[in-house]
């Protein structure tokens, strides 16, 4: 939920271990609703109200979002095996998860006036042999989320890869949409940033330009801002040491003190493998 008053947010976060009431448990939802292209297409009339109507730029009440990640079709089977960085050959768990997701979000009401996944959409990096069928099973998931919940896409290490090529950004973003993006929702800016640029640039380096060039610009129009990516910034205190699940240091402390240039503002990520919600605040947000 977010209070313009004191800027306070709440997000309904729809983890993978998610309850679907009794009532509902046996109910088959079904949509005639066609999946564009692009998933993120159902997010751009949204995304692109900012450009044709600048209603969604004022504030009009309190309002909430969903948000989950890593649904990574795949990940079950690599891990039972030990050997996570391999292709996932089953994924029925995390598809029968994913579904389970979908029907507890369509009851929700007030409808949320959006879902972000943020990352890891399917397990198997760039090259794997099984990552095609992961991500037409993940889009046929999908398929029953309400069409009045737009969907917002945030790209993970497992959809571009832990060292991002220019052909790995290019294929997310033929698959799922652009890897990062800006739009308002009831007079708040969000940001959907590409956080693998925040860790390795070595074979994308005029893209991630491009990511940093657009964010800077970004942070300059902004009021009131929330950050949607896949890395969190820290899991415990800004001055962390650096590890596999944050940002390297020296980029994590220049990014959050652009952020608290810009004004008020919310990181947010959620991170399943180590069941960790992660909420970076500016001093001048009460909430």
């Amino acid at each position: 939920m977010c209070d313009h008053g004191k800027f306070r947010a709440k997000v309904h976060a729809v983890k993978l271990q998610v309850h679907v009431p009794t009532c509902v448990q046996n109910t088959t939802l079904n949509y005639n609703y066609v999946v564009p292209r692009s998933l993120t297409d159902v997010c751009r009339q949204i995304v692109q109200t900012d450009r044709t109507n600048k209603l969604e730029r004022d504030w009009r009440g309190p309002f909430y979002f969903a948000m989950g990640a890593d649904p990574q079709l795949g990940l079950w089977d690599a891990w039972s095996r030990g050997a996570c960085s391999t292709s996932g050959t089953t994924w029925e768990r995390e598809l029968a998860l994913t579904h389970e997701a979908v029907r507890a979000l369509n009851l929700l009401r007030p409808r949320p006036r959006f879902l972000a996944l943020c990352g890891d959409l399917v397990h198997d990096m760039p090259g794997q042999p099984k990552r095609n069928e992961q991500m037409q099973d993940l889009r046929d998931a999908l398929r029953n989320l309400d069409p009045a919940i737009p969907l917002v896409l945030v790209p993970g290490n497992h959809d571009l890869g832990n060292e991002p090529t220019t052909g790995s950004i290019e294929s997310y973003r033929q698959a799922w949409g652009d890897d990062y993006f800006s739009f308002w929702v009831g007079g708040v800016r969000f940001l959907v940033l590409n956080s693998q640029f925040f860790v390795s640039t070595k074979a994308c380096r005029r893209e991630s330009e491009e990511h940093n060039n657009w964010l800077g610009k970004e942070l300059a129009e902004c009021t009131v801002l929330i950050i949607l990516q896949h890395i969190p910034l820290f899991l415990s205190t800004p001055d962390e040491e650096d590890g596999y699940f944050n940002i390297p240091l020296d980029l994590r402390q220049q990014l959050i003190e652009k952020f608290q240039q810009a004004g008020p503002f919310l990181s947010w990520m959620i991170l399943i493998r180590t069941k960790c919600f992660v909420s970076t605040t500016s001093r001048r947000i009460n909430l």
